[in-house]
């Protein structure tokens, strides 16, 4: 599937713009170094003075990608949650370890820090699931709340895909519910929509 280069793309639009805000609109997350990836957001949020949010998502339609970086598909989920983990604590605390699956670090100072606080937005894009057609042309099921319980436990926003108005309706519901379950009701959250 062709298609550019995300922070590139984003970097190129905060330069020629002053009040466009910039995302990814979905940054395939397992397949970065999320070190790397916090501080380019990170130095691009401070560059375009606040005007970054972070779009993104675990992938996996394209298996290939997924060969090509030497990550394993099954993979996907767990590196998604854990590296956002690692993002907000580089980009919040003053010194950060973590002793994760996939990132074990001690005492990281990073710096610059975003410059909206607590972080730069993060919007989690995904899709309700159910039984669908795999890369590889086989039936599989994909979790019907997964990108929905990650937005409410992780995000600052839910950006979901291929919907329709009645589906778009009911993954907002499941978001909501897990809002609550996660004790995150008082943090506010933005409802958008990638096409």
């Amino acid at each position: 599937n062709p298609s550019n280069e995300l922070l590139t793309v984003m970097t190129w639009a905060a330069a020629v713009t002053e009040r466009l805000i910039v995302s990814s609109s979905v940054f395939v997350l397992p397949l970065a170094d999320p070190v790397r990836l916090a501080k380019q957001l990170a130095n691009l949020d401070v560059l375009s003075n606040g005007r970054v949010a972070f779009g993104v998502g675990p992938g996996g339609e394209n298996s290939k990608e997924f060969e090509a970086f030497g990550v394993p598909v099954s993979e996907r989920r767990s590196r998604t949650d854990e590296f956002i983990e690692i993002m907000k604590g580089l980009w919040t605390e003053p010194s950060f370890s973590y002793d994760g699956r996939y990132l074990k670090c001690k005492e990281i100072t990073f710096e610059p820090k975003p410059v909206q606080k607590p972080h730069l937005p993060i919007w989690i894009g995904g899709r309700l699931g159910g039984v669908e057609i795999g890369p590889d042309g086989k039936r599989r099921f994909k979790s019907k709340t997964a990108a929905t319980r990650r937005a409410a436990r992780y995000g600052d926003g839910w950006m979901p895909y291929l919907m329709s108005p009645e589906m778009y309706k009911e993954s907002v519901e499941l978001v909501k519910t897990s809002v609550k379950e996660f004790g995150r009701e008082d943090h506010p959250m933005e409802y958008l929509h990638n096409i």
